[in-house]
């Protein structure tokens, strides 16, 4: 009887299915302080794993990954308005177009690794204003390194390779998507929450299809229910 109580009780385990989406202080839900913090443990060691020393990551849901950002237009895709830099054995650096409120609801990065946006679409000007802004905040762990990159433009690649002549720069993605690959306790309870909504949601729209109904009324019910 015990033992059953406390694989009951435990989070992540297969017989805890019933962990609330409120915060308490009388129990351990999803805790979001440790999921940042072993999503990062995980990128770092894929990274060390790898032949790669630098990591640049512009893909929205990889800059939600490494430091918890979300920027103002959601999960909507703006390649550079969230850059991180991640490298080995050392803090994220976060560059965003939203610093004065990531400044407010980030809470868990220093002054330095929050920076104002990185710039990439005036040319390899305004670029190496952020490649020496860059060099000043990693100095000799960026010098001839091999750079990994998630994602990038053509115009965006040669400018990197102008403001960074001495680093060679490589496919960063497969090290996000090794990091990823496994999920932890966290992300887990997360998976488990969106797909009791998501089955709510599938329930409630199949119960509302009828003849004459339109999609977008099942859809909006499938919503309200979620």
């Amino acid at each position: 009887m015990l033992k059953d109580y406390e694989s009951r009780s435990k989070l992540g385990t297969p017989g805890r299915t019933d962990l609330g989406l409120m915060g308490v202080d009388w129990e351990e839900r999803i805790n979001f302080d440790r999921m940042r913090r072993q999503r990062l443990a995980r990128i770092q060691d894929a990274l060390k794993k790898s032949d790669v020393d630098v990591l640049f990551i512009f893909r929205t849901e990889d800059a939600r990954y490494s430091v918890g950002f979300r920027h103002h237009l959601g999960p909507a895709f703006v390649i550079g308005n969230a850059t991180v830099v991640i490298a080995r054995d050392s803090d994220p650096i976060l560059f965003t177009q939203d610093y004065p409120q990531a400044r407010i609801t980030m809470p868990w990065l220093t002054e330095e690794q929050l920076q104002p946006r990185a710039n990439f679409r005036e040319g390899v000007e305004a670029a190496r204003v952020w490649a020496d802004q860059l060099q000043g905040l990693l100095g000799s762990r960026l010098n001839g390194k091999r750079i990994g990159v998630d994602v990038c433009t053509p115009g965006m690649l040669k400018v990197f390779q102008t403001v960074f002549p001495k680093c060679e720069f490589v496919d960063g993605y497969p090290i996000m998507l090794e990091a990823k690959r496994i999920k932890t306790v966290d992300e887990i309870e997360c998976l488990k929450a969106g797909n009791s909504m998501t089955e709510a949601a599938m329930y409630a729209a199949e119960k509302a299809i009828r003849p004459g109904i339109r999609e977008c009324e099942v859809l909006a019910i499938a919503w309200h229910t979620m």
